[in-house]
């Protein structure tokens, strides 16, 4: 986040323009990941419940 606001006030340093679109690129990959995770995990919850009965608990 600190190269992303570094490299806004600097628009014309490259370095940082390219350091803050890596940065840019991990969050995007990060944000992708948690997706299918908090399904699973809301899936988790609706599951655990009908199988705790199934089995008898």
């Amino acid at each position: 986040m600190k190269k992303i606001a570094q490299a806004s006030q600097n628009p014309d340093d490259a370095g940082l323009q390219k350091k803050a679109q890596r940065a840019v690129n991990f969050l995007e990959t990060i944000a992708k990941a948690l997706e299918p995770a908090s399904k699973l995990a809301q899936a988790s919850q609706k599951a655990l419940p009908i199988i705790l009965k199934i089995l008898g608990f």
